[in-house]
């Protein structure tokens, strides 16, 4: 098999301006009050967090539970549509430029995100992105979410492994990482070239 080209976006902070899973959590709980007085509800694992007494994943799983509770695959997927409008405001115009150079050298695109995939996934496809790594949501037998991560879903703690199951991705491939920080672990494991925008 040839060797494919991968060009790894980092998605929030690099494609767009902050937290998408932050931001969709604040469309989906009808506004900024409604939105503080979930954070400040959830204040005690935000405590945890900062003194590093859980991770960063019970953390994210925490809020998801507390922001989606009771919703169904077909209504977070419906508030992920309207949520186009939020992303698409955030979006850095510079990276969509990065995305297009990219997809004309015949890179394979993928977007990485510590966010929910669910969410991300419609934006992905306005540009023909199908791989979107990122947190999946796990949904009971009626389609409810469960209120927990997918039990296959470990975030970006092996994106190598991540890479070489869900993309086939080799040692041998030539692996872009595209970031706004300098120093990303997860990435730098990972990559025979590194673009900083």
């Amino acid at each position: 098999m040839n060797n494919q080209k991968l060009a790894i976006f980092e998605f929030d902070g690099t494609v767009i301006e902050g937290n998408s899973m932050f931001l969709f959590f604040r469309e989906v709980s009808g506004g900024a009050i409604p939105y503080i007085w979930g954070l400040l509800s959830t204040s005690g694992i935000a405590m945890c967090r900062a003194l590093r007494l859980c991770s960063k994943k019970t953390y994210y799983q925490h809020l998801t539970r507390h922001f989606l509770r009771g919703m169904t695959r077909e209504e977070i997927m419906a508030a992920s549509r309207q949520f186009l409008f939020v992303l698409n405001k955030s979006v850095r115009g510079k990276v969509i430029a990065g995305i297009q150079k990219r997809r004309l050298d015949n890179y394979r695109m993928v977007l990485m995100s510590e966010g929910l995939a669910d969410v991300i996934r419609p934006w992905a496809a306005q540009f023909g992105i199908s791989d979107v790594m990122a947190r999946e949501l796990e949904y009971d037998s009626d389609g409810r979410f469960t209120g927990s991560f997918a039990k296959t879903d470990d975030g970006l703690a092996d994106l190598e492994s991540t890479l070489q199951n869900k993309l086939n991705a080799t040692q041998s491939d030539e692996v872009l990482a595209v970031s706004r920080r300098r120093k990303n672990a997860y990435l730098e494991k990972i990559a025979t070239r590194y673009c900083l925008l």
